[in-house]
């Protein structure tokens, strides 16, 4: 099945010469016919028709009926969010090798990765997993915002008690700082101005370089997180940025065999952060939907599209709280389908020790990380499976998320 996906596609969403098959139709066209019910015909154009019986037929939208029982195949995905927000998300050292150990052995043709910030970690991971995932793609983006004294000296008092509060109460028991500053050290944080917060943010492992330094208003040098894994052969790979406040964002689009493959890692709704007066969308949730704008304008309205990340956004369902619904529904306004229906489980949950440290738990579990598809036919669904979920002796688990994978039948 992966070797056959070697067959691409030089222009997405247009007719393709296919040697001696003859020349492919049009995408989406409904008068397709044919079958592959010689078994010689998988890998090329129905003999009885003018379907055809290829793994580029799903990009092309242009597959037999049978091709499913007749020529097994299909596209495995996956998203995992890593969690490996050093100063914010506990035992990140620690995590590292563990979580190359789980996405090397993942069956997965690609696989969508968000929050490996550090060069190094994302250095570890690509060489590591490199026999499964022999082709990467990642853009190195930078901080390009800087204050000086954002807490200024009215406010050190109460920024050295913030900091001695994180360090005393959260950071020996591994309590991220975002956690810490929302219930532990919360009136400790209450106490600073929006400015110092913001810049606090950016500096969760260096919190006084917002005193008396000049401080990076973007958190992780200003990278963006993300790396998209393949088996195959990532062709037109290409980054986006969004406008961000805290931390760099993007898009990945890449195609494989025929399909636009979109990576991402939306703005959260960062409820203990105050939105800047002078960002242009209004709100963390305002930044948020800017985005999907631009995603929408990048798919396009007839590519086959598939949207993997954390979109920090998602529905409720049994046992899952819905996380910034208003916008999750205009994902689905937008076209991205999300087929996963029934038996959904949460992928961001308080049973994981990295999330929540506190028996009783600290908030609702949400299913914030995706897989959705655009400009496929209604008839095409995903089988889902979630992953990264086991327990791991002294870090809890492998990350703050769990990871999800997806099968894409034919």
């Amino acid at each position: 099945m992966r070797s056959a996906w070697l067959v691409w596609l030089a222009v997405a969403g247009c007719a393709e010469p296919a040697g001696d098959d003859g020349p492919r139709g049009d995408v989406g066209k409904a008068d397709l016919y044919g079958s592959c019910s010689s078994a010689t015909r998988c890998g090329h154009k129905s003999d009885s028709g003018n379907c055809w019986c290829d793994d580029a037929c799903l990009g092309n939208g242009d597959c037999c009926s049978d091709k499913p029982t007749v020529c097994p195949g299909g596209l495995s995905l996956a998203t995992y969010n890593a969690g490996l927000a050093h100063g914010a998300v506990p035992f990140a050292v620690e995590r590292v090798q563990p979580l190359v150990d789980e996405i090397r052995s993942s069956p997965a043709d690609v696989m969508c990765l968000q929050e490996v910030w550090s060069d190094a970690d994302a250095e570890a991971i690509i060489a590591g997993v490199a026999e499964t995932f022999p082709h990467a793609f990642r853009e190195q983006t930078e901080n390009d915002e800087s204050s000086w004294f954002a807490c200024g000296a009215p406010q050190w008092p109460a920024l050295y008690t913030m900091n001695s509060c994180v360090s005393e109460q959260c950071t020996p028991s591994g309590i991220s700082a975002f956690e810490c500053a929302a219930d532990q050290c919360k009136a400790e944080w209450a106490a600073l101005d929006d400015h110092c917060k913001l810049c606090l943010s950016a500096n969760t492992q260096s919190p006084l370089k917002c005193a008396a330094w000049r401080a990076p208003m973007y958190a992780h040098e200003g990278r963006n997180g993300l790396v998209v894994l393949s088996r195959t052969p990532l062709e037109h790979a290409s980054y986006t940025p969004f406008e961000t406040f805290v931390v760099k964002r993007g898009v990945i689009r890449a195609d494989v065999g025929g399909l636009q493959i979109q990576c991402t890692h939306m703005t959260a709704s960062l409820d203990v952060v105050p939105y800047p007066a002078e960002g242009r969308f209004g709100s963390w949730q305002g930044e948020h939907a800017a985005q999907l704008e631009i995603m929408k304008r990048q798919a396009g309205e007839r590519r086959r599209t598939i949207m993997l990340g954390d979109l920090n956004a998602g529905p409720a369902s049994a046992g899952v709280d819905a996380e910034l619904p208003d916008n999750y529904s205009a994902v689905a306004a937008a076209g991205y389908r999300d087929t996963w229906t029934s038996g959904q489980v949460c992928t961001y949950c308080q049973d994981n020790p990295l999330v929540c440290s506190k028996p009783e738990g600290c908030g609702p579990s949400s299913r914030i990380d995706h897989i959705l598809l655009k400009s496929f036919e209604r008839n095409v669904e995903l089988g889902f499976a979630r992953f990264g979920d086991q327990a791991i002796p002294t870090v809890g688990r492998l990350s703050d998320h769990y990871g999800l994978r997806a099968t894409l039948p034919y």
